[in-house]
């Protein structure tokens, strides 16, 4: 089988697990009204076999990020509600990474080679500044929570950014809107919606924050440049 059929056998697998996920209205299983009625029974399989319950957590976590499911905001925050503040953290923070890294490679190995061929003299700008900057125009995408993640990790796919740096990136980045989702589990009975986790002024604060990297490597820059010109 050649490369371009198994790049078509991939896409339709992908495509026939979403259209599934949704024809069937799985997604209507991860919601807060949802997790609320079943924190119980989660409660209880953490208790009698921990080990399985957190294993298929995980899976279940990765599946729905590679695939760029909706599921990662209400998981994260079932994450809290099960696992506490700590142990919701890591073990989301490890999944969502590991769940993003595959949807990158997804993204890079079915379409990457398509976008670079086609549209590759136009794009060659984009792709020079990701191989200067990618990392921290990446760092500072991951600490804005208002773009989807998934968006994210199918347009990384897409440039020369190494899947080593990605992933390292993502999983540093992805920790502070992690611990602010899990937090708002552990106090499930005080939201409805995910949406209330994310107030404006916490949007503005990661804007803010997210906007630093940028500054200091922009700073940066200019230094080296000020100092090479006086050499």
């Amino acid at each position: 089988m050649n490369k371009s059929k198994t790049k078509l056998l991939a896409l339709l697998c992908i495509l026939t697990l979403v259209i599934f996920f949704f024809l069937f209205d799985l997604h209507e299983m991860f919601t807060i009204e949802n997790l609320s009625n079943l924190r119980t029974q989660l409660d209880y399989y953490l208790d009698t076999s921990p080990l399985i319950t957190i294993t298929i957590f995980f899976l279940i976590f990765v599946i729905g990020v590679s695939l760029s499911l909706p599921v990662a905001g209400i998981l994260t925050i079932t994450g809290g509600a099960v696992f506490g503040l700590l142990w919701g953290t890591v073990i989301v923070v490890i999944a969502g990474c590991l769940g993003a890294c595959i949807s990158f490679l997804i993204s890079r190995y079915l379409f990457r080679d398509y976008v670079q061929d086609r549209y590759g003299e136009k794009i060659r700008v984009i792709n020079e500044g990701i191989a200067r900057h990618g990392a921290v125009f990446l760092f500072s995408l991951r600490l804005f929570p208002i773009i989807p993640y998934f968006i994210i990790n199918a347009v990384m796919g897409l440039t020369s950014i190494s899947a080593t740096t990605f992933g390292l990136i993502s999983l540093i980045g992805m920790i502070p809107v992690t611990v602010i989702f899990v937090n708002a589990g552990t106090k499930l009975a005080s939201i409805h919606s995910v949406q209330d986790i994310m107030s404006l002024q916490i949007i503005l604060s990661f804007a803010l924050i997210a906007i630093i990297p940028l500054l200091a490597h922009r700073f940066g820059y200019y230094s080296k440049l000020l100092k090479t010109n006086k050499d």
